[in-house]
């Protein structure tokens, strides 16, 4: 298992930042968007070109036992869309928002799409969620959030992980 018990939420964040930039680097039509660790303030938003999916620090939400193991914690992740009226609207909002929903959806997709990720001073090539130690346990969402003014629209969606 690559991530560390002694980073927990930060290695989580970072295997599904790592997932996510797969797609929107490599997925046409993915490469309009950007991923992005933490909440995007505006002085990134007015900057840059693009759409972005953001990803949350993640929380705990409980433990998961079992008699003669290692208990596993799960976890809440908020994986976010925003997008404003110029780079496409509520329009592109609502196609990527269905798309992403539809692959955390499918654990033969989600459970097997590689990445890299550097993990402390580790690099794991090709890897996936599974091979990391995480699993899709459930998803909610997508909800739609208030942005900063009307000319931006959010969506959010929770995932629900055992690692």
């Amino acid at each position: 298992m690559g991530i560390r018990s002694t980073h927990l939420p930060y290695d989580i964040q970072d295997c599904l930042y790592a997932l996510v930039g797969q797609y929107v680097s490599a997925t046409s039509p993915w490469t309009n968007w950007q991923a992005i660790r933490g909440w995007p303030e505006s002085d990134i938003l007015s900057a840059e070109s693009k759409n972005y999916i953001y990803i949350l620090d993640a929380q705990q939400a409980g433990t998961f036992g079992h008699q003669g193991g290692k208990s596993r914690n799960i976890w809440e992740v908020v994986i976010g869309f925003w997008v404003t009226r110029d780079k496409g609207g509520a329009d592109e909002m609502a196609i990527w928002v269905g798309q992403m929903f539809d692959k955390f959806q499918n654990p033969q997709e989600i459970h097997t799409k590689q990445f890299t990720v550097t993990l402390g001073t580790t690099t794991y090539t090709n890897t996936t969620l599974t091979a990391m130690g995480i699993a899709i346990r459930d998803i909610r969402g997508p909800s739609s959030e208030m942005g900063e003014n009307l000319k931006e629209f959010r969506r959010e969606m929770i995932l629900t992980l055992i690692a």
